[in-house]
């Protein structure tokens, strides 16, 4: 989605992040996230989430902007959509949120509980 005021102002992020040529993450790496919002009124609606990480991380731990910490867990891919997406086997969530996603900590999680990766150090 995109918000369109003019014919070049698209409003994107100038924010790029990028898996290597291979589609392949590593463990210990953050989470390649791509949000989008909807306008209402002029303050944001809706937040639309995608996120995938490598298969070994299980879930993300969220610290909100407010301070709030939610727990978002990761699907892995099927074979099929792997293919389709000319991936390896990734986890991935998509998840849509009312008002902006406005995130200050990320903690990627294991199987075990361990921490993977952590946005904070």
């Amino acid at each position: 989605m995109t918000l369109r005021f003019g014919p070049y102002d698209y409003r994107r992020t100038r924010y790029r992040t990028c898996a290597d040529g291979e589609g392949r993450l590593g463990t210990a790496e953050a989470p390649l996230i791509a949000s989008s919002t909807v306008p209402s009124d002029g303050q944001i609606a809706l937040t639309a989430v995608g996120m995938i990480s490598a298969p070994a991380v299980r879930q993300v731990r969220v610290t909100h902007c407010d301070g709030r910490v939610t727990t978002v867990t990761l699907r892995r891919m099927s074979s099929p959509q792997a293919r389709a997406a000319g991936m390896r086997r990734l986890r991935y969530a998509a998840l849509v949120v009312r008002g902006a996603w406005c995130v200050e900590r990320l903690l990627s999680i294991g199987a075990r509980g361990q921490n993977l990766w952590d946005s904070g150090q």
